[in-house]
């Protein structure tokens, strides 16, 4: 779908080939693509609304480039998983210990 003051620029086409490319590229999950890719659209989106004259495959490039690629992207998402694990890993070994 083509959005408002894109033009002939088909926004969705170019998410779903960054799509493709981060599935190759990463480990990250469809819910994760899914959240980025609506994250990098807004990104376009808000960029193009602050700057009029911006052309919406630079808009996309700036907003993709800020995002991160590939390992990068899976490294970031595998960082914010680690500290959940950990805190559920001492918490029950903590109501473990406390039992006795």
């Amino acid at each position: 779908m083509k959005e408002p003051g894109f033009g002939d620029f088909d926004l969705d086409a170019h998410i779903a080939r960054w799509r493709v490319r981060e599935e190759r590229t990463s480990s990250l999950s469809p819910r994760e693509l899914d959240e980025l890719g609506d994250h990098l659209r807004a990104r376009v989106t808000l960029a193009l609304e602050l700057d009029p004259a911006l052309e919406p495959a630079h808009a996309l490039r700036d907003a993709s480039r800020e995002i991160g690629a590939g390992p990068r992207l899976s490294a970031e998402f595998a960082k914010a998983g680690t500290p959940r694990w950990k805190a559920l890993f001492v918490a029950g070994w903590a109501l473990f210990a406390a039992s006795f």
